[in-house]
């Protein structure tokens, strides 16, 4: 009973031993060595506690505390605008349709912010088309045609515009009619004859262009030219060219007699 006793009171002493070690202690349990006999309060004798580098328990050291880090959201690039294409207009030149070429007309399309990768498509009004960006156009009969362009970017139509244009067709435009007169006094003045030249062309010319036959030249459907008096009498042939609105041209030449001296 009394060896019951002391393990009992052993291992109470251990137990609180360790729990002063888990708290900060740094020691040892050994059996004693020593020969000196230790008395329990009964007599008994028992193992001896040695302690080993006793000392105040350490310092508990401070936590670590980190500051997590937010992620960052990566952006989205942001895709560029492209401009709206506006003031979209259709152009077009035209060739002479005076004999013996007909009437060829150039069409263009010019806008405000014209895509890089614009493709066209063209509706002549007579059930023709074409996709070339400047098609060269005959119209086989004459008239007034509804011109349609179609603008693609990128696959999608962005843009359209239209606009009358008025053709000859395989047909001519009409010649001016042409012809002329002219006077010149009996005698000369100073040594020089005065011609006076008219032009008649029945109201279908709308220029006149004169060509004398000694290198000089002039305008107008009314004009004068001075010949000098030579010791004998010299021709001289000269032509008249009229051109009519639609830029369609002919010509009179008759001979002119200057008389000598």
């Amino acid at each position: 009973m009394i060896y019951c006793r002391y393990i009992i009171h052993h291992w109470i002493r251990v137990l609180a031993i360790c729990l002063w070690m888990a708290l900060g202690g740094c020691s040892k349990i050994a059996p004693s060595t020593d020969t000196t006999n230790n008395s329990t309060n009964n007599g008994s004798t028992g193992p001896s506690i040695v302690t080993s580098n006793p000392g105040k328990p350490s310092a508990t050291p401070s936590p670590i505390v980190t500051t997590p880090t937010t992620p960052t959201t990566p952006t989205t690039p942001t895709t560029p605008t492209t401009p709206a294409i506006s003031n979209i207009t259709i152009n077009h030149t035209a060739t002479s349709a005076c004999p013996p070429n007909y009437e060829k007309i150039t069409f263009s399309c010019s806008a405000t912010n014209m895509p890089t990768d614009a493709r066209f498509e063209w509706y002549f009004g007579d059930g023709k088309n074409d996709t070339l960006p400047n098609p060269i156009k005959t119209y086989t009969y004459p008239g007034t045609y509804d011109v349609l362009v179609k603008i693609k970017s990128k696959g999608t139509y962005v843009g359209t515009a239209t606009k009358k244009v008025t053709a000859f067709g395989e047909t001519f435009a009409p010649l001016p009619s042409v012809d002329f007169t002219f006077i010149y006094p009996n005698s000369p003045k100073n040594g020089i004859f005065k011609y006076s030249f008219y032009a008649n062309t029945q109201n279908t010319a709308t220029s006149w262009e004169w060509a004398f036959g000694d290198d000089s030249t002039g305008t107008g459907e009314f004009i004068e030219h001075g010949y000098v008096q030579a010791n004998q009498q010299l021709n001289y042939n000269v032509t008249l060219k009229a051109y009519n609105r639609y830029g369609c041209w002919a010509t009179k030449t008759k001979l002119v007699q200057v008389p000598g001296k």
